[in-house]
């Protein structure tokens, strides 16, 4: 399988100097460890996602219509993986109408791996 497929954002920080990219946070940092969200402030939060680029979330999620995203999750199958839980990380930021959506998007890429 592709290194490049493990996706998910790249919560090892370590992950995006091979790729020639900083990590926006210490290269030793793992939110399972050292996240405690009450001890951060909004400003403390921006700071770190102020350094995220595109290409870094390019490189972090899967982007694209429900076909795109299960050509790409594909490759996962195929390498052996026996449980896909597709999730629509758009959600919380969509309005209502548009997140009324997103369910329907995720069940769509469900179809599309079982077709092949």
């Amino acid at each position: 399988m592709n290194s490049d497929l493990r996706r998910l954002g790249r919560l090892n920080q370590a992950e995006w100097e091979p790729l020639g990219i900083a990590p926006v946070l210490p290269v030793d940092w793992h939110y399972a460890m050292k996240y405690v969200p009450t001890e951060w402030t909004a400003d403390d939060a921006y700071a770190i996602t102020d350094k995220v680029n595109v290409e870094m979330v390019e490189r972090s999620f899967f982007l694209g219509t429900p076909t795109e995203v299960a050509n790409e999750l594909r490759s996962f199958a195929e390498a052996g993986a026996t449980w896909i839980a597709p999730c629509d990380f758009l959600l919380p930021l969509l309005t209502l109408e548009d997140a009324a959506a997103a369910l329907p998007r995720s069940l769509e890429v469900c179809r599309h791996l079982k077709e092949k």
